[in-house]
């Protein structure tokens, strides 16, 4: 068994974005491969003798590896074990890392779209999605005297007047499958006119969109072999803009 280190105790958000960062799991090389869509243990891994768990520390941290590696496991994605733990150690240590936040995202997002184009070759028609569905978060003002939390709405037409001369609108999308089941897709979102309309990120299931002019543009939101455009029209109304985005 190659070399384990104890590591930093992590927060809880920091546990749930290494659980579900945007649904991707791997699986290890040199523990597991994947052989005619089956998982075959790699003999040259010699077995290891198990300790005791003895406090709530060890049982969590056991847990915390023994879920992710069944993740792992599951989608069969060949990953280098000694650098998942680098890079899982620099981060917790807080120390310089060998890639900036933007190139790790890049990496990720690449993986995520390989998973979405495996999604949609599976034989299982439920799995892959048919549809893309995109929502918009209400101003929370609107809704003042009932507001329960974030309200998010897809009609035919979203409006939103703001102040000033640019405006910033928080979307989402989802796929839906033929049964119309909401399925988690990681979508790439690119506007004809990136002058006018910037979103961030550009790659994503939840991104802002920013607009930064008056003017007409499309928007378009797609994954592989399915895509879904928008128009933007945007106009100053004294003192504030109004954003119409439609499908």
């Amino acid at each position: 068994m190659r070399r384990c280190k104890k590591l930093a105790q992590i927060s809880l958000m920091t546990l749930l974005v290494a659980v579900a960062v945007g649904g991707m799991v791997f699986s290890v090389t040199g523990c597991a491969q994947a052989v005619d869509g089956k998982t075959a243990v790699n003999e040259s891994v010699p077995a290891r003798e198990t300790a005791p768990l003895e406090n709530q520390e060890q049982k969590l941290s056991y847990a915390l590896g023994m879920v992710l590696g069944n993740q792992f496991r599951q989608q069969a994605v060949m990953v280098d074990l000694d650098f998942y733990l680098q890079g899982l150690e620099d981060a917790l240590s807080g120390q310089a890392t060998r890639m900036t936040d933007i190139e790790a995202r890049d990496a990720v997002n690449r993986l995520q779209r390989d998973l979405q184009r495996k999604q949609l070759s599976s034989p299982e028609p439920a799995g892959r999605p048919t549809g893309i569905e995109v929502s918009f978060k209400l101003d929370p003002r609107l809704t003042r005297s009932m507001y329960m939390g974030d309200r998010w709405v897809s009609p035919p037409t979203f409006t939103i007047v703001q102040e000033g001369r640019e405006a910033v609108i928080e979307a989402r999308a989802h796929g839906t499958n033929a049964k119309g089941k909401s399925l988690q897709i990681n979508p790439e979102w690119t506007p004809e006119d990136p002058e006018m309309l910037e979103i961030v990120p550009d790659t994503g299931g939840e991104v802002r969109i920013m607009v930064h002019s008056a003017g007409r543009t499309s928007l378009k939101v797609e994954v592989p072999g399915i895509s879904k455009t928008y128009t933007v029209l945007a106009s100053y109304l004294d003192d504030s803009i109004q954003v119409e985005i439609s499908q």
